[in-house]
């Protein structure tokens, strides 16, 4: 390969320059320790010049500074001992001890620095930066060590050691993260050992150089030899580098091309023997810039890095960044060299820099919260949202101060600008701020937001990235809700009842007032387990099989329960209520309603004992009736029928008794359901005003996700009909008028009571109703026909085992209202047939059944002129057919 390179010779001269008096003894060194001497010798003079400057300055400076008030004498001590100790070394260099002069400069100027930065009162910042001027230092040592260049590792790893060392005592006073006292350490401990291995390599290179010049003085005769190994040298050198290093005529021809080159253009050695021209390896459309560029080149020494775009040999092109420079002969131009760059992955990073930046910028755009910019005082760049968030274009926002957009003062009661500024410092210090604010808007609304503060960097400067949420409607919900909790806590409180919620281990979760006015359990109690007051022990294993029933089974409530409870002074109280399931954050636990029943255990109790009173005079006096049973026979005939009589009284009041506690407990339920009714219709009203302001709202701001939302709405107001039909339910079966001349239409009655059974009969049983198109209203109770349908449907959903169907028919029969209830159940066997009104007659399991429902609708129906007839085929099912007078 045909390559010209092209060297000058250029000649040195080492012309000695003269030595100051002070420095006689070194005449006679050689010209690299004369320089050294110099050097030290007039750095000696400047820095005792310098230091006593510095004093001057450093007195001054502590006197009007806040951080000291006065001299520091330790710093200004410190200061002053190093001038003595530079004067000191100026004095042992000029007795010719070149060596302990340089090694006490060095080790004086390390300590003193050390010494300062130990004992400095000033910032953090203001103490570290010093140790700047140890690095200084340390890259000094190659121009003063002339040997044992394994000194200058023991100084780096001895300053290394202090440095740990005065970071691990001071790093409490730094009030920094860990984290940036360990990066300072290591980026600190890099750049010594770095200048430690500079100044290393420096002094090996100087010693190889000084060295290399003494060996071509004496050896002129391998001037030659070495000439031909640097260029041999540069020549692998060049190509070693990943960059295309080449040489052209002033016609472009390629005169030296290194081996990236072939490499990267994909041309071999033989088209270099044919010929390449540079200008041929640009593409057509660029080639008459690059000649306008060449000429300039030539016609000045101007280099600016021209970006071109290169034709390889199999016609690929990429993008690369010439740098080019003449080459003279006799001062004039015979050609060009430079070196060209495949700027591809760069042009590839840029674009996707662009792209990046678009997609952030896009991001940062399309945010649903306002997003801004800042710095501690003022706002830098914002989006469009902040724009909407605030009321007012970006070019009110941008420029200007947060404290603008703030009242003077938050909820809390301190100065807005203020606690604005806390916050800000603490996140330009590094910790992440999330808070709630009150803005205030450009026209003066002021609205709550949650904030979040991050610290960004920015072209080298922290700055602020920050999100404005607006949640002024979330705090309307919030004050809402609150204000429903303590309306709904003001009412169970003063609910007459115990209302009482517990998990499944027994501990109170809430309760009423009414909890601790009766039991003497306060909340401090809820979660002891050695509480006073429990359930007597007598019925404590019966609770809990009902509780355990309830949980295991797919009931929601159990059915009334009585039993004792004493409380924290031993008394005992007797308790009836009902037992629930509810759902609380994915917990079931469970919710007890509870009535204090204790006096009227005690009136039962009462009439028990008087009942037993009374059977024993009846059988005294059944006793001395037989005693004359022989003497007065007509009389004790007499007498029997007194007794037989006076026993149908007594079975009558038993009857009248038990009828009375169901009766009771119905009118309890009663007054239950229609509190519950009363209290859920509230809510319900809340609900539905509320998701019709929010379709309006949709309407009138949002139409455009009206489609989406309408199913949710929708299904809203069918849950809201649903529970609606429930509370009217509830009301009907909840009246207690005694008033027999009220207009009742039946068929409103059996749709009610279809309402209040819809969760037995569900997914189950199948109703089919076949009313009659007359109108079908008679007058009597509404609240006992509702009474006596409900219990006959309840014994119909009963009787079906599985799945099943109700027929429920009405229709008019001269002047008659004739009311057909049958259902698919198991049926009733035909010698009960005539027991079925009995009071207290049940076939069903203990615990199931009172046997009081049926015997309670045929004395309702009676009571209006009205007639019941049950027919009934065992597993084909029941008919009930009701006659009542228009």
């Amino acid at each position: 390969m045909n390559i010209g390179i092209h060297i000058g010779n250029k000649s040195m001269n080492n012309k000695k320059g003269e030595l100051p008096l002070a420095l006689s003894r070194y005449k006679d060194s050689d010209f690299a320790l004369q320089q050294r001497v110099r050097l030290v010798f007039y750095f000696s003079v400047s820095a005792i010049i310098g230091l006593a400057l510095i004093v001057l300055s450093t007195a001054y400076i502590q006197v009007i500074s806040s951080d000291y008030g006065k001299l520091y004498l330790p710093i200004i001590f410190s200061e002053f001992s190093m001038a003595v100790i530079f004067i000191i070394a100026l004095f042992l260099l000029m007795r010719g001890l070149y060596g302990f002069a340089v090694h006490l400069l060095l080790i004086s100027s390390l300590s003193a620095v050390w010494f300062v930065m130990w004992i400095d009162k000033s910032e953090v910042i203001a103490r570290l930066d010093t140790i700047v001027i140890i690095v200084a230092i340390l890259s000094m040592m190659p121009l003063f060590i002339i040997k044992y260049q394994k000194t200058i590792i023991a100084y780096i790893l001895a300053n290394v050691i202090v440095l740990f060392v005065f970071v691990k005592i001071f790093r409490q006073q730094f009030s920094i993260s860990n984290a940036s006292v360990d990066d300072f350490l290591v980026d600190t401990s890099f750049a010594i050992i770095f200048t430690g291995i500079a100044g290393y390599s420096t002094f090996r290179i100087n010693k190889k150089s000084i060295d290399r010049a003494i060996s071509d003085t004496k050896q002129r005769k391998y001037v030659e030899t070495a000439l031909e190994k640097s260029e041999n040298n540069f020549r692998e050198m060049t190509d070693l580098l990943p960059q295309t290093v080449f040489e052209a005529d002033l016609c472009g021809r390629l005169t030296y091309v290194n081996k990236s080159g072939f490499e990267i253009f994909g041309y071999n050695t033989d088209d270099f023997h044919n010929g390449i021209n540079i200008f041929s390896a640009i593409i057509h459309e660029e080639q008459e810039l690059a000649f306008a560029n060449m000429k300039r080149l030539i016609d000045s020494e101007t280099n600016k890095g021209y970006i071109y775009t290169a034709v390889r040999k199999d016609k690929t092109t990429f993008p690369i960044q010439a740098y080019t420079s003449r080459i003279l002969e006799n001062q004039k131009p015979i050609g060009f060299r430079g070196i060209i760059i495949d700027i591809t992955e760069r042009k590839n990073a840029e674009r996707a820099l662009k792209e990046s930046e678009f997609k952030f910028k896009s991001l940062f755009e399309a945010s649903s919260d306002a997003i801004f910019i800042m710095n501690k005082s003022k706002f830098l760049d914002c989006n469009s949202k902040t724009s909407q968030v605030f009321g007012c274009g970006s070019d009110k926002i941008i420029g200007h101060s947060p404290a603008e957009f703030s009242p003077k003062s938050q909820p809390d009661g301190r100065e807005s600008w203020e606690k604005a500024q806390e916050m800000i410092n603490a996140a330009l210090a590094g910790i992440p701020q999330f808070f709630e604010w009150l803005y205030k808007k450009y026209n003066g609304a002021e609205f709550y937001a949650e904030v979040s503060l991050n610290r960004i960097m920015i072209k080298g400067e922290y700055l602020l990235h920050a999100i404005v949420r607006d949640i002024s409607e979330r705090k309307k919900t919030e004050k809402a809700l609150k204000e429903s909790e303590e309306r709904y806590r003001t009412i169970i409180d003063a609910f007459p009842d115990i209302i009482m919620i517990s998990d499944q281990n027994g501990d109170i979760v809430f309760a009423n007032d009414q909890l601790g006015k009766i039991t003497g359990i306060n909340p401090n109690d809820f979660s002891n387990q050695n509480i006073a007051a429990y359930i007597h022990p007598d019925d404590f294993y019966m609770v809990k099989e009902a509780i355990q029933s309830l949980i295991s089974e797919d009931t929601i409530y159990t059915g009334i329960i009585e039993y004792r409870m004493l409380d924290s002074s031993e008394s005992n109280h007797w308790f009836s209520g009902i037992i629930s399931k509810i759902t609380l954050n994915d917990q079931i636990l469970l919710q007890s309603i509870l009535r204090d029943i204790t006096e009227k255990k005690s009136i039962e109790k009462e009439l028990l004992k008087h009942q037993n009173n009374l059977e024993q005079l009846v059988d005294e006096r059944t006793e001395e009736l037989k005693i004359t049973n022989v003497e007065l026979i007509e009389t004790n005939k007499e007498l029997n029928a007194q007794r037989l009589e006076l026993e149908e009284v007594l079975k009558n009041l038993q009857s009248a008794q038990k009828q009375l506690v169901q009766a009771e407990k119905m009118a309890s339920l009663g007054i239950l359901a229609a509190g519950v009714a009363h209290e859920i219709n509230n809510p319900l009203n809340f609900i539905n005003g509320g998701i019709q302001g929010i379709n309006n709202y949709f309407i009138d701001n949002l139409s455009d996700h009206l489609e989406n939302v309408t199913p949710l709405i929708n299904a809203v107001n069918v849950g809201v009909s649903r529970a609606a039909e429930i509370v009217k339910s509830l009301n009907r079966f909840s009246r207690q008028t005694e008033s027999i001349a009220e207009s009742c239409d039946i068929h409103s009655i059996i749709d009610n009571c279809l309402v209040m059974l819809s969760i037995q009969i569900k997914n189950r049983i199948n109703v089919v109703k076949r009313f009659t198109n007359d109108a079908v209203t008679l007058v009597a109770n509404e609240g006992k026909l509702y009474q006596a349908i409900l219990n006959i449907l309840s014994n119909a959903i009963q009787a079906i085992d599985g799945e099943g169907s109700i027929t429920i028919a009405t229709s008019l029969v001269e002047n008659e209202i004739v009311l057909t209830i049958a259902d698919s159940g198991h049926g009733i066997p035909k010698e009960n047939l005539s027991r079925i009104f009995d009071p207290f007659f049940t076939t069903k399991e203990p615990g199931k059944g009172t046997g009081l429902g049926l015997s309670i609708s045929y004395q309702i129906i009676k009571e209006f002129s009205g007639a019941i007839e049950i027919q009934s085929e065992v597993e084909k099912g029941t008919s009930v057919i009701i006659k009542l007078p228009t």
